[in-house]
């Protein structure tokens, strides 16, 4: 009977440890996918402001 305690301890344990691996992976992938959107965001101010200055010199070619 102890014996079958210990095991249901150590199958509870390594359960707990694998839940808690996946949660912390999880947790990770969530950080970097928020980075990810964070450098997207980024990018994609800096490609309007590309635009805007490429609209602006087409316009100056245009006048000459």
């Amino acid at each position: 009977m102890g014996e079958a305690v210990v095991i249901n301890i150590i199958f509870y344990v390594i359960g707990l440890f694998i839940l808690y691996e996946i949660i912390i992976a999880a947790v990770r992938k969530g950080i970097e996918s928020s980075e990810i959107v964070t450098r997207l965001e980024f990018q994609a101010e800096q490609n309007e402001k590309i635009i805007e200055l490429l609209s602006e010199i087409k316009k100056g070619q245009e006048k000459q």
